[in-house]
Parts: C-alpha cells; sequence; structure tokens
C-alpha cells in the first residue's frame, strides 16, 4: 500500500514560498497497519492561502468522513459578505484511491450495512456540505478540484451538483461543452455561485 511521507505533504513543501501563507491538506490516514499507524495513504488535497487572503479565514474545515475529499475555508470580505472555497478530490474510477476510501467505508456502521461507493458518497456529502454553507452561512460558493471526470459531460457528477444547487460553471459558460478547454489538461476547474 502506497503511503505519503511527512515531507512529502503539501504543507511541507509550500512552507515558505509566500509571505503569510497558510497550507492545510486533508487525506486518508492508514489505521489498518498497527506499525504504521497514522500515516498519510495516497489521494487527497489541499488548499493553499497567503497575503491578506489569510488574515479573512473566519471557519475552516475538512472531509468529516476522514476519506481525503475535500478540505474548505471561509473568508470574510468586504461588506461581511462570505465566500467558502472547497478544494475537493473525487477519486478516480478503479484507483487505490478509490479502493481505501471502500474500505474505510465498508469498516463503518453505515457501510456495513448498505453497499456504498465512494464517488456516490463523495456526490451525496459534497451537496449537502455545498448546501449547508450556501444556506446556513449564506456563502458564495468556489468549489476547485481534481473531478476525475471530463467537466464537458453535462451528466458528470459535478455537473448535476451544479445543476442541482443552482451554481454556474464558467468554463462551460464562457465556451460551452464544445469548446470549452479540456479539463483534465488544466489541474483547477472552478464551480462559482454568489448569492
Amino acid at each position: 500500500m502506497n503511503r505519503i511521507k511527512d515531507n512529502d505533504k503539501t504543507e511541507n513543501l509550500v512552507r515558505g514560498w509566500w509571505e503569510g501563507s497558510m497550507c492545510r491538506d486533508e487525506y486518508m490516514r492508514d489505521t489498518t497497519d498497527t506499525y504504521n499507524e497514522g500515516r498519510n495513504m495516497v489521494g487527497g488535497v489541499s488548499v493553499v492561502t497567503n497575503g491578506t487572503l489569510t488574515s479573512h479565514i473566519v471557519e475552516q474545515g475538512g472531509d468529516n468522513r476522514n476519506l481525503g475529499r475535500w478540505r474548505w475555508i471561509t473568508v470574510r470580505g468586504k461588506d461581511q459578505k462570505k465566500t467558502c472555497f472547497i478544494g475537493t478530490y473525487r477519486s478516480g474510477e478503479g484507483s487505490v484511491c478509490e479502493q481505501n476510501q471502500l474500505a474505510a467505508l465498508r469498516g463503518t456502521e453505515e457501510g456495513a450495512t448498505q453497499l456504498l461507493e465512494p464517488n456516490k458518497v463523495w456526490k451525496k456529502d459534497l451537496t449537502e456540505l455545498i448546501s449547508t454553507k450556501k444556506q446556513a452561512a449564506g456563502c458564495g460558493i468556489v468549489i476547485m478540484g481534481d473531478f476525475n471526470q471530463d467537466l464537458k459531460d453535462l451528466c458528470c457528477d459535478m455537473n448535476q451538483i451544479v445543476r442541482e444547487l443552482g451554481l454556474r460553471e464558467p468554463l462551460l459558460e464562457k465556451y460551452g461543452a464544445e469548446n470549452a478547454p479540456n479539463t483534465y489538461l488544466i489541474p483547477l476547474a472552478t464551480i462559482v455561485s454568489f448569492g
């Protein structure tokens, strides 16, 4: 089983790159190997802020299931307007990370009684997180991530979330599905909602 060494954690790699920077990683931990318990597993996400943005963070958090699927921060800007930035990682179909997430889900009470699929759970839980941030906190939402799906496919999980929650996908809005750049060649994709 592959594991990430502490020296390779994003927060250690970017330390000192920018003034006032902060980095938080979200990843799975190996709890099956008692000799290496707590070692970081493959897959996960980081949110890095620097400068003034770091000083405007009012709340932050991660994946409540500890599957390394997202990290989020909420910042307060002009006129007390809040924006929640969510960095997410949707594991690739058949990947080591997906198998690790499946094993972790099956080890829970819920997973022992239901046939849970990691990416279906990702979609459900991410939808709930975004809804909570939009409604309870009144936040604008910015989602960035590695979705392991072609966002030009209007039926992909992320585009279904966009439609369900009334968000906008700027690349598709600007270029249309036919002419949008290949998001798998661009490490970041953004879905924005203001209001």
